[in-house]
């Protein structure tokens, strides 16, 4: 992504996001408060599997307004249709709708896969 881009998503990001996190068993980690660049990077780097939807949200995030709604935790609540997800993942909340980055910790945290 060039810079000029990445500012671009980076403006678009809500500053409400620094205090958005889930206190849980992931919780020591570093990357419990991470910023919009960090989410940036992650979606640059994602696995090859996710990197399609990865390029397609960076796009969205690049013209839309969006938030961290909470940076790495598992479980969470889940809704009537599917239950808690026990993996690790990031919650987006881009133009009014909600986006799981999932994640895996080998051989670093990297997303896997995106889920609306």
């Amino acid at each position: 992504m060039n810079g000029q881009l990445r500012e671009k998503v980076i403006r678009n990001c809500s500053d409400k996001w620094s205090r958005q996190y889930q206190p849980d068993g992931l919780g020591v980690r570093v990357w419990q408060k991470l910023g919009p660049e960090h989410v940036i990077k992650l979606l640059e780097d994602a696995a090859a599997p996710a990197r399609t939807d990865a390029n397609a949200l960076l796009r969205q995030l690049a013209s839309t307004p969006w938030r961290i709604g909470a940076t790495v935790h598992s479980g969470g609540k889940g809704d009537a249709e599917r239950g808690a997800d026990p993996n690790a993942h990031i919650t987006l909340s881009v133009g009014g709708r909600g986006y799981h980055l999932r994640c895996r910790e080998q051989p670093g945290l990297h997303v896997i896969a995106i889920t609306a």
